[in-house]
């Protein structure tokens, strides 16, 4: 059965006081703060240079536009009786976010000839409020 990343990562979040409660294996530095934590939430690193939210967990990334939107828009055809959802500026592994949208959309997710990811009907309000909540 397959689980999105993103609910995987809420399950573990619930798991983590349990592991630590059983006393299991638990990734600590000699501060005493968690490595996990310094990857994931944009900590500053040694050589003061700051990582990008979530960068270990997400496999894909979804560029903003130039107006500093999420580019998901909804396109007409067959004579303005058809929506499609179209997501352009992907970039890493688009197949992991194909799964997730058919999981949230409950619809096929389709790969374009220029690249973009295609859903037929209009999900654009889902799909932004997704990407908003994974950090882009």
């Amino acid at each position: 059965m397959f689980i999105p990343w993103a609910l995987q990562r809420r399950w573990l979040h619930r798991a983590l006081p349990l592991r630590k409660a059983l006393g299991e294996a638990w990734p600590r530095d000699e501060s005493g703060s968690s490595k996990v934590d310094s990857a994931r939430h944009g900590v500053a690193t040694e050589s003061g240079e700051r990582r990008r939210k979530l960068i270990s967990v997400c496999p894909f990334t979804v560029h903003r536009t130039a107006s500093d939107n999420l580019p998901v828009y909804v396109l007409r055809r067959h004579k303005r009786t058809e929506d499609i959802t179209v997501i352009k500026k992907l970039r890493g592994d688009q197949e992991a976010l194909r799964k997730e949208l058919e999981y949230l959309c409950r619809t096929r997710v389709t790969y374009s000839k220029s690249g973009y990811l295609q859903l037929v009907g209009n999900h654009r309000r889902v799909i932004k409020e997704y990407l908003r909540s994974v950090g882009y």
